[in-house]
């Protein structure tokens, strides 16, 4: 059963595994840059020595770090209602 599960599975997702045409369009097919970003978002922020982090907290401080890492702390500032 269960090879038929994962043979389903990729058959399903063959669309989604077309790299030739992937690199030929210059699209990242690694994970390097996702991994890249986690480790900023969550591993540095997150993870230092001693900090703690309730989820609603870890999830704050992971949007805020996304907005500076992708520049945009000064418009989310500007136009976050206080």
């Amino acid at each position: 059963m269960l090879p038929a599960i994962l043979l389903g599975y990729f058959r399903s997702r063959v669309g989604l595994t077309n790299y030739p045409a992937y690199r030929e369009n210059n699209w990242q097919i690694g994970s390097g840059m996702i991994e890249s970003t986690a480790k900023q978002l969550v591993g540095i922020r997150l993870k230092g020595p001693g900090m703690h982090w309730s989820p609603i907290g870890a999830s704050a401080v992971t949007a805020l770090k996304a907005h500076n890492i992708n520049n945009n702390w000064h418009n989310l500032w500007k136009n976050l209602a206080l």
